[in-house]
């Protein structure tokens, strides 16, 4: 999968100078699906006010060309929100007790994004790209 950003110390989201802590900063506000253009997007709102770091209010993540989409069935019934930790999966690899990083990880492999409770995401296509809005600075 070609990105524009990486998942930086198993929390956050980096793209250019902007580094999105998600696991402190930010919860899952929307997870949006176009079926017919194999798209998703994973939408993140800011919880707490900036720290002075490089950030953004509103973070997107789009997936585009989906081949693999798999959730957890509890991240709609309980509406799971809070993130835990971010990684990756290689494609024939479920156990999800624990995620490779950044620097393990192949294009082949699966973006994971934990949620709290042991909620997941899983999902991969032929690129993702981050997004930021409202960006603070240092």
């Amino acid at each position: 999968m070609n990105k524009n950003f990486c998942v930086a110390d198993a929390v956050a989201i980096q793209v250019g100078g902007v580094y999105a802590d998600l696991h402190n900063d930010f919860n899952l506000h929307s997870l949006e699906i176009e079926f017919t253009e194999k798209v998703v997007r994973l939408v993140f709102t800011r919880t707490v006010a900036s720290r002075g770091s490089n950030s953004c209010r509103r973070l997107t993540l789009t997936f585009v060309g989906l081949d693999y989409l798999s959730a957890s069935p509890e991240v709609i019934t309980t509406m799971a929100r809070d993130i835990a930790e971010i990684g990756y999966k290689g494609p024939l690899d479920f156990d999800h007790d624990w995620l490779m990083s950044e620097g393990q990880a192949m294009s082949a492999d699966h973006f994971f994004l934990r949620l709290a409770g042991d909620e997941f995401v899983r999902l991969h296509g032929a690129s993702a790209s981050a997004h930021c809005e409202g960006l603070f600075s240092s």
